[in-house]
């Protein structure tokens, strides 16, 4: 059949016609699949589900919208369980629908640990054994020492305890510190704008107690920052005794401008303490490894 012939046959132009209506309705069918399996091109910003309950979540319209997965389980105190204590991705990020949103979530019970043999580890070595078990630290409590910054007993409760004593997570566990033969005077360290958890354990590691923390006003503890406290940084001072109690106040960590004008905002000060700590703690260390190499020749 000549070209001429086919282009006058009827017959020719309706398959023709036919085959583009079956690849214009496939086109039409798999673009709607596609964009009903997607959203393509739909976004929704996530909500804060921080302090909801998982469960209320799984049975509510959320579950349609997005996929929820739970990554991990901590306790914290005065959470009940099952409740969201992290999300990833953050509120308010946009997401298209299905997308699946991460939890850490409250545990019921905090778990137990072994208590860890702390007696003759630094003052710095200690708090972190404490840290990695989930153990708090409660009150710093200094004798006259040659080991200085050793840790020279170890309680629970106003009693002394045994390593490999069982205890739940989240257990306070006093120390008892030697405060060495020198002057029992230290240093107020610099917490202008840190965190709770960074002021703690700066304060503690500069042989301090943490005293009042006051969070009024403060809608998310995990990022308030401290203002105030007292006794106040002084610059080369050391004009606390070991042991002391700093009584802290936490804000809102956008509105420290404006309460915390006095504050310094020199950040190589607190580099500056941090380093006088290490060093100390180090010179420390090095006395404590140098007194058992001397037991171990007798």
């Amino acid at each position: 059949m000549s070209l001429v012939k086919l282009l006058r046959d009827k017959r020719f132009w309706l398959q023709l016609l036919l085959a583009v209506v079956v690849v214009l309705l496939s086109v039409i069918v798999v673009s709607r699949i596609l964009r009903n399996y997607t959203r393509h091109g739909k976004e929704y910003p996530v909500p804060c589900f921080v302090n909801s309950y998982y469960n209320d979540l799984v049975n509510s319209d959320y579950n349609d919208l997005y996929n929820f997965v739970v990554i991990d389980t901590v306790y914290r105190n005065n959470y009940e369980a099952g409740i969201v204590l992290e999300q990833t991705p953050a509120p308010a990020s946009m997401v298209k629908a299905g997308r699946k949103i991460y939890f850490t979530l409250s545990a019921g019970t905090p778990g137990t640990v072994m208590m860890p043999d702390l007696v003759n580890l630094s003052l710095r070595q200690a708090l972190g054994v404490l840290e990695s078990l989930s153990l708090k630290v409660g009150i710093l409590t200094f004798e006259p020492s040659f080991d200085k910054n050793a840790i020279l007993a170890q309680n629970y409760k106003n009693s002394e305890i045994a390593s490999g004593t069982p205890l739940e997570r989240g257990s306070v566990i006093d120390l008892v510190v030697g405060s060495g033969n020198e002057t029992p005077y230290t240093a107020i360290p610099y917490l202008y704008g840190l965190n709770a958890d960074d002021c703690r354990n700066l304060i503690m590691m500069s042989s301090l107690n943490v005293g009042e923390e006051h969070f009024e006003g403060v809608y998310n503890a995990d990022s308030a920052v401290v203002y105030k406290y007292f006794p106040e940084w002084e610059e080369d001072a050391n004009n606390a005794l070991l042991g002391d109690f700093v009584e802290v106040y936490y804000c809102n960590s956008n509105a420290f401008d404006e309460l915390c004008a006095h504050a310094f905002d020199d950040d190589s000060l607190q580099t500056d303490r941090l380093q006088q700590f290490n060093d100390q703690q180090s010179s420390s260390d090095e006395l404590l490894e140098q007194e058992e190499d001397d037991n171990d020749l007798f």
